[in-house]
């Protein structure tokens, strides 16, 4: 019997060995222990074989797998690659309490460095938390993990202080539906790790605790490929830097629907890519689905900053979207969320993409319900900065704080945004905010459903310079509302690095200006500048730089006078850097003539508000006297026509705003069919520029039509008159007064 092995079906058993067997190991009659199985024969992956373990120097103690001590000896079995946990008596199959021999396994495979393998097809209960050592390696092979005994108030799996941890396949599950839930607590989650380094968490879902992942003050973290659904607070939340989620999928985290629930919740971390996620939550109205945010009461040591992130091809099926903020009750503690880029998402028909606090923060290619930029507080030693680039949203909202009204006209930019609003304006202020925009939008696109482009605080910051638009890519109903850029500072330098195709169009409107040498200065390129004065009282003098450009006499007369409101286009060629002028320019109140499509309404009721879109009005005055308020809010130049297309005698009274005038007055009337009237706005004063009057008939001077024929009755006459010849002369007469009569020539 020599080297054979001593043969056991189950742990209970072995541990139950005999003295005689227990002699029979120590002279070498058993090599070893042959273990079949842990609570049965075959409940293992395969028998293993135990050896009889020297005395010195002492294993170590009684693991429950690896190691046994009984009857005075100590029994040990080395795992070399990967050991499974039913080797220390986690057998699973949902019957027992599964913690205790999980942890012991745990515990060894970290010690050894080796994976831990769990069953496929199986559900392990826990109802204790399970504690992760540093170099944790579990293979789940997608086996439930399920805590049905939730009175600890923790986690399922927890590590605090440990590196290198790897968890695949894992699906746990916990037994938390509400608050109000046993065990419910702010820790208990899924997983938890805090003061960790080193997390991959691969192929899992987590669900039915206070949030699936919780990772505190933990730097190295990748996640990917995983389900977080139907957990109380969050999906994940916590602190952390250097990490990595892709292609995860959220749903219906948030229960509690608080206002604070989020399926990503993360403060003061940095250094992350968000990438392929999908959000499908719309529990909590006032959460965001992903939550990014500085926040300085929570500041620590490598946590005290919210930077250099990007969000990518991330997708909303439904919920409130993303919120970027930057948070902080105390000035010396504010910082900006810096450097993230938001690229490619899709926020769905009711997702928000908010970007509060920024600085050098872009959103590219991104489309959703709402695109919001703001300024919620000031940053020493930090200038706000964003810019959306090539964006697709039904509204854009932009608030800025006084303080940064200077920088953000530059800094904040709207560039080639699509507005797709079905009802009130495309670009406007937040109203929570109730700070005015201050920001560049470049070349916009608002189609055919928004209703105007720009709310009133949008108006009121492109008047006062705020707000500068540049470029023509409106739809065709705003271009003739598009304000020129507006120029601050007693410098400028015109950009003319698109080429000589497009116009450079500056707008003076506070401090004398000296124009500067343009930014390229090539032989033989051309350059278009137009230039609109601000209106009197408030005109500003305009020179070119005597070094750079050579102007006519006429054009430099002009620019020295004190004429408000009007236009000036130049035309320039460069030789030898300087920039001669090639035509005889000077100040014009006409307006630039484009061949845009004029946007027409016919109206058969009062319009007591002109909306901002309209341009031509036909007016049916058939069922009665008609009114019409012109707008309170255009900018000059802005014309509108409106023309009465009945023939009933009712009429059109057309009347300016409060405080506006038309031709000097108070109101102007149309009350003839084919009557028109159109008019031109300009510093609070409306002036006819096109009107047909009434027809002539017998009683109002008018237009007149041509007269009938008049029929030529009398014979020629001879040297002398006869009686019948004057009658016939006289008949003719009346014929012809009659006629003119009702050609509206002759008044009754």
């Amino acid at each position: 019997m020599a080297n054979q092995f001593l043969v056991k079906e189950t742990m209970a058993a072995m541990r139950g060995i005999s003295a005689a067997d227990i002699t029979a190991l120590q002279n070498g009659t058993y090599a070893g222990v042959e273990l079949l199985g842990y609570y049965e024969k075959g409940d293992t992956p395969a028998p293993i074989i135990y050896y009889l373990a020297p005395t010195t120097p002492d294993p170590g103690l009684d693991n429950g797998g690896s190691l046994i001590e009984t009857g005075g000896i100590k029994l040990v079995h080395h795992f070399m690659d990967h050991v499974h946990v039913s080797y220390f008596g986690a057998t699973g199959q949902g019957l027992s309490d599964a913690t205790e021999g999980i942890q012991k396994a745990v515990n060894y495979s970290a010690a050894r460095k080796i994976p831990l393998v769990f069953s496929e097809n199986t559900t392990y209960i826990t109802k204790a938390v399970i504690n992760l050592p540093s170099d944790t390696t579990l293979y789940f092979n997608k086996c439930i993990v399920q805590k049905t005994v939730q009175t600890d108030g923790k986690a399922i799996f927890t590590s605090t202080d440990s590196t290198n941890i790897t968890i695949k396949e894992l699906v746990a599950e916990g037994s938390l539906t509400s608050p109000a839930s046993s065990g419910y607590s702010n820790v208990s989650s899924c997983l938890y790790f805090k003061n960790c380094t080193y997390i991959t968490l691969e192929d899992f879902h987590l669900s039915k605790m206070t949030s699936g992942l919780m990772v505190y003050y933990c730097t190295g973290l990748k996640v990917t490929n995983g389900i977080i659904r139907n957990n109380i607070l969050t999906g994940v939340s916590g602190f952390v830097n250097n990490f990595e989620f892709d292609n995860v999928f959220f749903k219906d985290n948030g229960i509690e629907a608080d206002g604070q629930t989020h399926d990503v919740y993360l403060i003061n971390s940095s250094n992350g890519i968000f990438r392929d996620l999908t959000f499908d939550t719309a529990i909590d109205p006032d959460s965001y689905n992903l939550e990014v945010k500085f926040s300085g009461t929570q500041l620590a040591q490598h946590f005290d900053k919210m930077e250099d992130i990007l969000i990518d091809r991330c997708r909303w099926i439904q919920g409130k979207g993303m919120d970027l903020v930057a948070q902080s009750p105390e000035a010396s503690d504010r910082r900006p969320l810096k450097r993230i880029t938001v690229k490619d998402c899709d926020f769905g028909a009711t997702g928000w993409a908010r970007f509060t606090g920024v600085e050098n923060c872009y959103s590219i290619n991104n489309k959703g319900c709402a695109l919001q930029y703001s300024t919620s507080s000031t940053y020493a030693g930090h200038t706000p900065s964003f810019t959306s680039f090539n964006d697709a949203f039904e509204i854009v909202y932009s608030n800025s704080l006084s303080a940064h009204y200077a920088t953000d006209v530059n800094n904040v930019q709207f560039i080639n945004t699509v507005v797709n609003n079905k009802s009130g304006a495309a670009f406007r202020y937040y109203e929570a905010s109730a700070t005015p925009p201050a920001c560049t939008i470049v070349n916009p696109t608002i189609l055919d459903n928004s209703t105007k482009a720009f709310d009133a605080q949008f108006i009121a910051s492109i008047g006062n310079g705020r707000v500068t638009c540049v470029g023509g890519g409106l739809a065709d109903k705003y271009k003739r509302n598009m304000p020129l850029n507006y120029i601050s500072g007693g410098n400028i330098t015109p950009d003319n690095s698109k080429g000589d195709n497009e116009a450079i169009f500056l707008r003076i409107v506070d401090t004398p200006t000296v124009i500067n040498a343009p930014v390229n200065n090539i032989n033989n390129t051309k350059m278009r500048i137009v230039l609109f004065t601000a209106g009197s009282p408030n005109y500003k003098t305009i020179a070119f730089s005597e070094a750079s450009y050579k102007l006519s006499q006429n054009t430099i007369t002009a620019l020295s006078a004190n004429t408000a409101g009007s236009l000036m286009e130049l035309e320039f060629l460069c030789y030898n850097g300087v920039w001669y002028q090639t035509n005889d320019a000077s100040w014009s109140n006409a307006l630039f003539t484009t061949n845009i499509r004029r946007n027409i309404a016919v109206v058969s009721a009062n319009i007591p508000t002109f909306t901002d879109n309209l341009d031509v009005v036909l007016l049916d005055a058939t069922l009665g006297n008609r009114t019409i308020t012109l707008p309170t809010t255009s900018k000059d130049g802005r014309s509108i026509l409106i023309k009465k297309i009945d023939s009933s005698s009712n009429t059109v009274v057309i009347s300016p705003a409060a405080g506006h005038t038309i031709d000097g007055g108070a109101a102007v009337t149309l009350s003839a069919e084919g009557q028109l009237l159109e008019v031109i706005f300009k510093e609070n004063k409306w002036y006819t520029i096109a009107k047909i009057p009434v027809l002539a008939n017998t009683s109002v001077a008018g237009l007149v039509k041509q007269a009938l024929a008049s029929t030529d009755s009398a014979t020629a006459p001879g040297a002398t008159y006869v009686q019948e010849e004057v009658q016939s002369l006289l008949t003719e007469l009346r014929d012809l007064k009659a006629n003119l009569r009702n050609a509206g020539v002759l008044a009754t």
